[in-house]
């Protein structure tokens, strides 16, 4: 299901973040689903949240 949500995610150019238990999981979203090291999070423990959270902040609006 994951690997489905990832395959939409990307046809609609969405920016996917997402978690994995395994280096072998991680080797596979970054080398096959292209999904960026920095946007993969490990899910065995609650340290994902933080990671997500850092990496979504929202930035202020850039002013034209």
């Amino acid at each position: 299901m994951g690997t489905a949500a990832i395959a939409l995610a990307k046809l609609i150019e969405a920016i996917v973040y997402t978690t994995c238990s395994s280096q072998a999981k991680r080797d596979y979203l970054m080398n096959d689903l292209d999904v960026p090291a920095s946007h993969i999070f490990n899910s065995r423990d609650d340290s994902f949240v933080q990671g997500i959270r850092t990496a979504t902040i929202p930035r202020p609006p850039t002013i034209v």
